[in-house]
């Protein structure tokens, strides 16, 4: 084994396992999330999966619950395993620490158990080994959390994307054409001043 490696100490095969583990998950994730950012920019262009099964749905009331289902799966999909890379960005410190501390312990046990006098050289092979389990163990957690807060970003970004794409189908669904903020106020506003005209109106006329 490395010289690196068996510095580490006994948390050299957790945290190894831990980071195959972690490689593993970051890969899997990142190669799923580039799958429904494809899907995502599909149906914001008015093609695939996602855009055909809404066209499928003969009622208004049926695609909303078609869409709140499959929302709701995608959120369950997109959440998959994240809690996982959290737990191992959380525990691999904690283990390196761990390390580190029985580290401190066998320096010190053969420190006292030594005749020779103790010289600061001595003191420090000690630690630069006992240093190597900490430094692990961030090495592991860095990438994992730094992940996990990048792609809980991401999930929620794309779920609000989602949301918004799945309404304006819907709109589009029911009033037959497509939603634009500024008109939809501008109409309200409108009616909303015909309707306060028509009552000044009747009230004088009584």
């Amino acid at each position: 084994m490395p010289l690196w490696f068996t510095s580490i100490g006994i948390m050299a095969w957790p945290l190894l396992a831990m980071s195959v583990i972690a490689s593993t998950l970051l890969l899997e994730r990142l190669y799923c999330y580039c799958l429904e950012l494809h899907t995502y920019r599909l149906a914001r262009l008015g093609r695939g999966e996602l855009i055909h099964h809404l066209e499928q749905q003969t009622t208004v009331e049926q695609g909303e619950a078609w869409s709140a289902l499959w929302l709701q799966q995608g959120q369950m999909q997109w959440k998959k395993r994240l809690p996982l890379l959290s737990l191992i960005g959380t525990l691999a410190p904690l283990l390196g620490l761990m390390g580190t501390v029985w580290g401190l312990i066998l320096m010190f046990r053969d420190i006292a158990a030594t005749k020779a006098a103790v010289t600061p050289a001595l003191l420090a092979n000690g630690l630069w080994e006992a240093m190597y389990s900490t430094m692990a163990g961030l090495a592991v957690a860095i990438p994992c959390l730094l992940v996990f807060g990048l792609l809980n970003t991401w999930r929620g970004r794309l779920s609000d994307g989602y949301v918004s794409l799945l309404n304006q189908h819907h709109f589009k669904q029911s009033f037959g054409q497509d939603f634009f903020q500024g008109e939809v106020v501008t109409r309200h506003v409108t009616q909303q001043m015909t309707k306060h005209k028509a009552e000044v109106e009747k009230n004088v006329s009584a």
